[in-house]
């Protein structure tokens, strides 16, 4: 999946992802896979917005120091 969404960055375009709700919880193959896609849409010169749509997601993304790798937005 990574290499789809990398596919489809041309160069300076911004990846849009929601990510949340109560039920969906991050973990660290999730928190690994965003990294992956980080380097990879880098590579373009594209870039992820990232919209948190609970705050028990937001605050892993921040206790991860995400916050300083992506633009993360709650959206909640």
């Amino acid at each position: 999946m990574l290499d789809e969404i990398s596919d489809a960055v041309h160069n300076g375009s911004t990846i849009l992802i929601k990510i949340g709700g109560y039920s969906d919880l991050l973990d660290s193959s999730t928190l690994g896979q965003l990294l992956l896609l980080r380097e990879k849409v880098a590579k373009k010169q594209g870039s992820i917005k990232i919209k948190v749509l609970d705050d028990i997601n937001f605050k892993v993304m921040q206790t991860a120091n995400f916050h300083r790798l992506f633009k993360i937005e709650p959206d909640y």
